[in-house]
């Protein structure tokens, strides 16, 4: 059986599109450095392009 002594409770989950994660949204997390977010026609400068270089800039 699973340990709950360290468990979070979450009580609402918010959904977003990847290129919509800015350069110090804590959803920065959820980004690997090699993703390849797909980004909509008509969006020539999505927040994920800053948010990706900041995290390959971690190494």
């Amino acid at each position: 059986m699973p340990s709950t002594q360290f468990a979070l409770a979450k009580r609402q989950l918010d959904i977003r599109e990847a290129w919509q994660i800015g350069e110090n949204d804590p959803d920065l997390v959820a980004l690997s450095e090699d993703d390849d977010p797909i980004v909509p026609e008509g969006v020539t400068n999505p927040p994920v392009n800053k948010a990706l270089m900041r995290k390959r800039s971690f190494g």
